[in-house]
This record gives structure tokens, sequence and C-alpha cells, in this order.
């Protein structure tokens, strides 16, 4: 966990700040905070959607082995595949 310090005039000027937009002390830097953090969150989500494709793709393909459209492969030769790696 990270603390962040500032002294009294800083804090003054922030309460001031604050006030003038109807807000807490902690409303502001909540606020500067997570727009910081705004690229990392982003960073994540591309991650997350790439993840939520290819599981997409699998149950697809899940789908169309069960209809009998493609041929489910031998597990051996997936175990082999990802030996290669």
């Amino acid at each position: 966990m990270q603390t962040i310090t500032i002294d009294n005039a800083l804090y003054a000027d922030a309460q001031a700040y604050a006030e003038e937009r109807g807000m807490s002390v902690s409303a502001l830097f909540e606020r500067y905070i997570k727009r910081v953090l705004r690229p990392k969150t982003k960073a994540m989500s591309a991650e997350k959607a790439e993840t939520l494709h290819r599981i997409d793709l699998a149950l697809k393909e899940f789908k169309l082995i069960q209809e009998g459209k493609i041929e489910a492969r031998p597990v051996e030769e997936l175990f082999d595949e990802l030996d290669e790696q």
C-alpha cells in the first residue's frame, strides 16, 4: 500500500478547490487516482477482451464438433502441440 503525504498548504488548496466543486478532498483525490490509473485499466480491458474472444471461438468450435460439422482431435495431439510450445 502506498501513502500520499501532502503538506498543510497543499491540503488547504485542495480543500478550497474541492469545495468550489461541491466535493470533499477525499472524493477529489479518488477522482484523480482513477484518472491516473485509467490507462492501466484500458490495457487490462484489452487483455480481457482478447481472452473472452478466444473463449468465444473455442465454444463455437465445440458446438461445431457436437453438430458433426468438424472432427475433434485426439487429446494426445493437443498435448503434443502444447509440449512443442
